[in-house]
């Protein structure tokens, strides 16, 4: 098994290029151990702008951040009626950063730019899906 820095880090610099134009640079890393194993969790910042990325096998959670409002990758897809490639499916622990650099350079990329209005325009078209339940 991949050391969870490392899938972070190879990981981050597919984001990269992706993220820095619009302002992003890499801010924190946490790294720890937990029931389910060793994980890593890595923090872009850009302003009051964020986005947090969870690996512990494979990159996991995705979350957008401005200030004190938060949305999950999937949640904003959704709300926004976008089909992306995140999470995806591959055998290598980066494959899903490279899902989600798609998402982000293609349908997403709205997103990296937006307005804070925007971001809490988009969070009420959250507000209002159906929520999901697992039967």
């Amino acid at each position: 098994m991949a050391d969870p820095s490392d899938i972070l880090k190879a990981g981050s610099a597919l984001l990269s290029p992706v993220l820095e134009p619009f302002g992003y640079a890499m801010a924190t890393v946490e790294t720890g151990k937990s029931s389910g194993g060793p994980f890593a969790i890595g923090y872009w910042k850009a302003g009051a702008r964020g986005i947090e990325t969870h690996v512990r096998y494979g990159l996991g959670i995705v979350e957008y951040h401005w200030g004190d409002l938060s949305v999950s990758h999937a949640d904003y897809m959704r709300a926004m009626n976008l089909v992306g490639e995140y999470p995806g499916f591959g055998a290598d622990p980066i494959d899903g950063f490279a899902h989600l650099a798609a998402d982000l350079s293609g349908p997403a990329r709205g997103l990296l730019d937006c307005t804070r209005s925007d971001f809490e325009a988009m969070l009420r078209s959250v507000d209002d899906l159906p929520r999901k339940w697992l039967p």
